[in-house]
Formats: C-alpha cells, structure tokens, sequence
C-alpha cells in the first residue's frame, strides 16, 4: 500500500511533483501527522514530507526546477538551501534542470 502526496497546477500544460511512499515505510515514523507532514514550498515545483520517530525526524524533498528559466532555478535553489532543516535527516531527490558543466549538454558520438 502506498501514500500519496502532490503539488500540481502550475498550470494546464506543466506538471507537478509528487511523492509516492509504502504505508510500511510510514509505520517507523509512529509520531507523524499524515495529514500535515507534506509541506509545499513552492507551488508544483518543491515539497517536503517530514517523518518523525524514534530514529529522529526525517525530510524527504520532492524538487522539480524549472526548465526555461536560469534565474528562477537560482532562486528556486535558494529556498530549497532554506527549506534544508540541518537537525534532520534529509534526502532530497528530483530533476533540477541543470548540469555543472556544459560540456555535460552536448550529446558526443564516436566518428568514424
């Protein structure tokens, strides 16, 4: 069994993010509200689900950053790095539309 959460309506023609966790996985984090623990930072773009048990608490970060545009991805980082609590565990997985270098763009095929 699975829970659901999710951040849609950027609008009609974008996506969203979303997050898929085993009801299992859940049954460790005893001292969590699944009616509150997914927080949206930024609307279809980023999310946390936070966890609380007796390991501690626990962020897992749904990030989806915008193709098209360079500064709204640089404010975009900016309020995960914000989002980032550092007295929990956290794990933030996603597609963040960027490489550190161009050379990581460019499709390169063997000649010959």
């Amino acid at each position: 069994m699975l829970t659901a959460h999710f951040s849609t309506c950027i609008d009609q023609y974008k996506g969203g993010l979303g997050i898929l966790v085993k009801t299992r996985f859940l049954k460790q984090f005893p001292q969590t509200d699944l009616l509150s623990c997914w927080q949206i930072t930024v609307v279809g773009r980023m999310g946390r689900l936070t966890l609380h048990g007796p390991c501690g608490a626990w962020h897992i970060v749904a990030v989806y950053l915008g193709p098209n545009n360079k500064e709204a991805r640089a404010e975009e980082v900016k309020k995960l790095r914000q989002f980032i609590d550092t007295k929990a565990y956290t794990i933030s997985v996603g597609d963040f539309n960027f490489v550190e270098r161009d050379v990581d763009r460019v499709l390169h095929y063997p000649q010959g």
